[in-house]
């Protein structure tokens, strides 16, 4: 059977992940059609209805992007939850940042910057993450350099793990 929830809140525009938090979905995403650019909406599991937990506008720290130009805005595409510290671990695609997100004050800090090392310009792609709480290492598919990337969420600090020669 199919159910469908059609409810009042904020519209799911540009997302490619889904966390599961408690009776809550968190979906990251971006707002086109604001400056806002990384955006959370929760969405209650019993009821579908949407809120904004996360934007620029919501907790204090590192701000989301927001537009580059006519065609670009930055958004979040993926997250994943540090269960060691409660916070949202999200990516920001076309400024390769990493945000960690504190789930009970939504307060935001970018903990590491996954720019190619020779051109700032070029985007990591990557819709896929995963992370090791035991070990504090998040683990990232990067499409455009064919690459598993490798960042520590306490220092930021990253590595190529594996790389194709194409």
């Amino acid at each position: 059977s199919e159910v469908t929830t059609f409810s009042q809140g904020p519209d799911i525009q540009v997302n490619e992940s889904v966390i599961v938090h408690g009776d809550e979905y968190l979906v990251p995403g971006g707002r086109f059609d604001s400056n806002f650019g990384g955006q959370i909406i929760s969405v209650n599991a019993l009821t579908g209805a949407r809120k904004v937990i996360s934007d620029n506008s919501i907790g204090i720290g590192d701000e989301y992007s927001g537009y580059f130009d006519e065609v670009r805005t930055a958004h979040l595409v993926s997250a994943v939850i540090d269960s060691e510290t409660n916070n949202l671990i999200a990516f920001e695609f076309w400024t390769n940042k990493i945000f960690s997100i504190n789930l009970g004050t939504f307060d935001r800090k970018v903990i590491s910057n996954v720019s190619w090392a020779d051109n700032q310009e070029i985007e990591v792609r990557s819709s896929s993450l995963k992370i090791d709480d035991c070990a504090a290492v998040l683990y990232m598919v990067d499409e455009n350099r064919n690459a598993i990337l490798l960042v520590d969420i306490r220092t930021g600090d990253k590595v190529i793990l594996s790389k194709s020669d194409s």
